[in-house]
This record gives C-alpha cells, sequence and structure tokens, in this order.
C-alpha cells in the first residue's frame, strides 16, 4: 500500500473506532425528552435556556432552547438540578471602549435572579419517554 491509499483507510478505521466506541445513540445513559413552558411573572420567556444537570454529577449536563415560552430537551434519567437563565437587554455600549467610531452592541443580564441559576435549589426526575414540566419564574428584582 502507498502512503496515500494507507491515509484514506486509517481514516476509515478511526470513524469505525470512534462509533464503536459511543456507539449510534444507544450506549449511552438513558434519556428522556422534556418539554415545558417557562413563564416570567406570569409571560411567556422570549428566549434562554434551560439546563438539566444529574444529581449524581457524574452524567452529563443536557440543555436546550427557550423560544417564546417553550423548550424540549433530551436528558438524562433520574434526579437533576435544573437551571433557567432568560437574558434582557439592559443597553448598549461601545464594542471598542472610548472609540467615537465604534459601533454599539447590546449588553444584557439574566432577567431572572441566582435563584433560577447559579444558586438555583429547582430540581426535575427525568423519566423515560416523554414528560411535560412548566417552570414559573419571578423577574430579578430592579436595581
Amino acid at each position: 500500500m502507498t502512503r496515500s491509499s494507507r491515509r484514506p483507510a486509517g481514516l476509515a478505521l478511526a470513524l469505525a473506532l470512534t462509533v464503536a466506541a459511543f456507539g449510534c445513540g444507544g450506549g449511552g445513559p438513558p434519556m428522556g425528552d422534556v418539554e415545558g413552558t417557562v413563564t416570567i411573572d406570569d409571560s411567556p420567556a422570549a428566549a434562554g435556556t434551560v439546563t438539566f444537570t444529574p444529581a449524581d454529577g457524574v452524567r452529563p449536563s443536557a440543555a436546550g432552547e427557550i423560544k417564546d415560552g417553550r423548550y424540549a430537551v433530551k436528558a438524562p434519567v433520574g434526579a437533576c438540578k435544573v437551571q433557567l437563565s432568560v437574558l434582557k437587554k439592559i443597553g448598549e455600549k461601545k464594542a471598542y471602549g472610548n472609540d467615537p467610531k465604534s459601533p454599539s452592541v447590546p449588553v444584557y443580564e439574566d432577567a431572572l435572579g441566582p435563584e433560577y441559576n447559579s444558586a438555583s435549589k429547582l430540581t426535575h426526575d427525568v423519566t423515560a419517554g416523554k414528560s411535560t414540566k412548566n417552570w414559573e419564574a419571578k423577574s430579578r428584582p430592579k436595581k
């Protein structure tokens, strides 16, 4: 075999080993489909993320997008800590310091307080198959 003909064979072998090691979706932890709504002060959250982190700290976390108040996530089965994050635009700033020719870029902050994300005590027991979990949150108090 020439060197150039061994390269595709080597790539094919590497791909086969990767598929064998990780499988085609059947070798990982059991997963469940969780969907639902996220409201803030009784209104649908415009956009954000919802994250499910297994309580055992071993299995990987799963996250999904919140869009127009709805989300859908494929999460690991079992007890999970849940974090909600919904960004809101609070202003603009110059992208390049005080340069007067600098374009402006939006500045965001989380509309929710730490009790919904970094210090979240929210939990959900993810089950195999499909389940629904709705979240009702209160916006961060004004500064």
